[in-house]
């Protein structure tokens, strides 16, 4: 099992990319082709990975679906209960 602390990783080169979608794309749109020019670009042995809200959507994938179908049927149920007289 690898382990890992801050320790060992103080000293590994790395490089930060930071970077917004064009116009009209959306930023889960943008990530299919940051992995493909990552593939394409980055030096034999080394590796990336995704950081704040771009881990949290490779993470997540679909579950925003769902947790906002779960929000509208909420909303539905709480609209339905009968009012203060």
């Amino acid at each position: 099992k690898e382990r890992r602390s801050s320790a060992s990783t103080i000293y590994t080169p790395s490089a930060a990319l930071v970077g917004t979608p064009a116009p009209g794309f959306s930023s889960g749109e943008s990530l299919s082709p940051m992995d493909e020019i990552g593939a394409a670009a980055r030096p034999p042995g080394t590796t990336y990975e995704w950081a704040a809200m771009s881990y949290q959507e490779t993470v997540g994938g679909d579950q925003i679906v769902y947790v906002f179908g779960l929000a509208i049927r909420s909303r539905d149920c709480v609209s339905q209960l009968p009012g203060p007289d």
